[in-house]
């Protein structure tokens, strides 16, 4: 038996015990598999290892995107390189 199926199965109960009986288990397998082909579309996509975008030598960047060493924003040069000139 696959995930497809047994997922199928439980939603199927589920939905029945909740009242709705209008669908059947061909429905509930449906959902399912969209479901799952959505999954792996937003994995492929999520699971790029794109280089997070440097502005210092250190490299760390924040959430913002912004550097966390001197705090500049992306497009922005280095704080510190600025100092040193």
């Amino acid at each position: 038996m696959s995930v497809n199926m047994i997922m199928a199965g439980a939603l199927w109960r589920d939905l029945n015990a909740r009242g709705v009986r209008h669908l059947d288990l061909g429905h509930c397998e449906a959902m399912v598999a969209r479901m799952l082909d959505c999954t792996r579309a937003v994995a492929a996509r999520i699971s790029d290892d794109d280089k997070p975008p440097r502005r210092c030598d250190t490299g760390e960047v924040d959430l913002d995107l912004s550097c966390m060493v001197c705090g500049a924003v992306e497009g922005e040069t280095c704080r510190q390189l600025e100092g040193r000139q």
